[in-house]
């Protein structure tokens, strides 16, 4: 049985943001400057995602770049938003 995970709507919002822009957007400043999410509180909410295991890291040159994985809640993400 899959233990139920609260989702926040900051997380709700990263996940579909994921899901819909080019690789080259797909790291910590560019997710905080399209979302108007302060970029501290973005790395913070990215590094929470990561422990529950719904992105992986991968480092190109300096940046880091995040994709998600096959747990990530995208369903339950677009029916918060939704709502």
């Amino acid at each position: 049985m899959a233990i139920k995970q609260n989702l926040k709507i900051s997380e709700a919002r990263i996940i579909i943001l994921l899901s819909q822009v080019p690789n080259e957007l797909k790291h910590a400043g560019a997710i905080s400057a399209k979302l108007d999410i302060d970029f501290s509180y973005t790395v913070k909410i990215l590094a929470e995602m990561g422990v529950k295991g719904w992105l992986r890291k991968d480092l190109e040159g300096c940046k880091r770049f995040y994709f998600l994985t096959n747990k990530s809640p995208t369903e339950a993400a677009k029916k918060l938003l939704t709502e």
